[in-house]
């Protein structure tokens, strides 16, 4: 068996590329969420989003496969926010 056949292991190193892959992810999601507070989903386009998030277009797509993904996860956000704030009402539940 060569190198290229080889299961990665867990290691320090992986764990910390693992680490900052899922910390550039939340800030490009956190970027569009920015962008978003102002115009529609539909009016921010990638180049913004990718520009806001200092990457290149190109890595935005490595993140989130498709502007679609993205505004799944946004709504998704949105309705835990909205179901967490209701669970923090007095006497009543946000579900």
């Amino acid at each position: 068996m060569n190198g290229n056949d080889a299961e990665p292991v867990d290691g320090p190193a992986e764990a910390r590329r693992a680490r900052r892959r899922a910390k550039l992810r939340e800030e490009i999601f956190q970027a569009a969420v920015d962008l978003c507070a102002n115009r529609s989903f539909d009016a921010v386009t990638v180049e913004e989003i990718a520009e806001a998030a200092d990457i290149a277009k190109g890595t935005f797509f490595n993140y989130f496969p498709s502007k679609a993904q993205l505004r799944g996860e946004y709504r998704e956000s949105l309705l835990d926010f909205i179901h967490e704030y209701g669970d923090g009402l007095e006497g009543g539940s946000g579900r």
